[in-house]
């Protein structure tokens, strides 16, 4: 099999025994073909126990991708777990010496409720190799960080918006996870909110709207190069 070079890399952590931790798996595989991601490579290498009943998952999985013209293969899986893919008839996706996590490809969540904004956004993201997920509210928002928190690099959101707001919506997210990434666009720099949520999580980055690709790269940059761990 040729490996594509746009796979998408997806980190898989701990047993795939029960049926619940099978449509776990899935689903998450699911909601990235929904952003597109046809091509997705699944890390094996946290994996140490998986189930013969994970194969009809799989060929659902399968299935779903190939109407994309898309594939899945594995990488990093112990003997164990290549036994059992062996056996269920998945032993051809296996390809351990072939990938290399490195070129795994980044996502983001951008929360904007203006739709031109969201697409400049998108945009801008795109020409510094990010994909993003988008939301047109702070409900929606914590709707599509839910569904995606195991594979989102960082966010990306406006205060003002409808429904529920930005600081709302960060709010859940920071309680959450207290090392979540944010970057906070908006107009209103001094804005009570973004003090509110600097008290709650001091690493969030503010980028002044409107902005151009180079200080949202800049943004991103300074996002990135901190470093916070937050007792859980």
């Amino acid at each position: 099999m040729h490996i594509h070079q746009k796979y998408y890399h997806l980190k898989i952590a701990g047993a795939i025994v029960s049926i619940e931790d099978c449509k776990r798996v899935s689903c998450l595989v699911k909601n990235l073909v929904s952003a597109g991601k046809y091509y997705i490579a699944l890390d094996l290498k946290e994996v140490n126990e998986i189930s013969g009943s994970f194969s009809g998952f799989l060929s659902e999985i399968l299935i779903l991708l190939q109407k994309q013209q898309g594939d899945f293969i594995f990488f990093n899986a112990n003997d164990a777990v290549a036994d059992i893919l062996k056996v269920v008839g998945f032993g051809d996706r296996i390809h351990n010496e072939h990938v290399s996590p490195a070129s795994e490809e980044m996502l983001v969540l951008v929360v904007d409720d203006e739709p031109m904004v969201r697409e400049l956004t998108k945009d801008f993201l795109a020409e510094l190799g990010y994909s993003c997920f988008e939301a047109e509210n702070g409900l929606e928002g914590l709707r599509k960080y839910m569904m995606f928190k195991d594979v989102l690099r960082f966010i990306i959101t406006d205060m003002e918006m409808p429904i529920i707001d930005g600081a709302q919506m960060l709010q859940r997210i920071i309680e959450i996870d207290p090392n979540a990434k944010v970057i906070v666009a908006t107009g209103f720099a001094n804005d009570e909110k973004i003090r509110q949520i600097h008290n709650l999580k001091n690493d969030v980055v503010v980028l002044q709207k409107p902005y151009l690709c180079d200080q949202l790269e800049s943004a991103i940059h300074r996002l990135l190069s901190v470093t916070v761990n937050v007792p859980r």
